[in-house]
C-alpha cells in the first residue's frame, strides 16, 4: 500500500476517497482499513513527527539521516557507508 500511496504522491495531499481506492486496488481489508482510519489514537504521534520533521527541514519522504547527518538520495548506499565509517 505504502508503495502504490508514493507512486501516486505528486506534492498535493491525498484524498480520503483516494486512500480507499488505493486500499481497495492492492485487496486491503476495507471494514479494517477505515476503523484504522477512524481511531484517533495516533494523531498525536503523527502530529509531533511532523513537527519535528519540519523543524529539521524536511520537505519529502523518505529522508534518511545517519548520525544525525541527512543522507542525499543519490549514491544512497555508498553515502550510508561513508557516515557509518565515522
Amino acid at each position: 500500500y505504502h508503495d502504490l500511496l508514493f507512486s501516486r504522491f505528486n506534492g498535493t495531499a491525498l484524498t480520503v476517497e483516494t486512500l480507499r481506492q488505493l486500499a481497495d486496488t492492492v485487496g486491503l481489508d476495507g471494514e479494517q482499513w477505515q476503523r484504522c482510519l477512524d481511531n484517533r489514537e495516533t494523531v498525536p504521534a503523527v502530529y509531533y513527527d511532523l513537527r519535528i520533521a519540519t523543524g529539521r527541514g524536511i520537505v519529502a519522504v523518505p529522508t534518511i539521516f545517519v548520525n544525525d547527518i541527512e543522507v542525499e538520495p543519490q549514491n544512497l548506499v555508498m553515502e550510508v557507508e561513508r557516515l557509518l565509517a565515522k
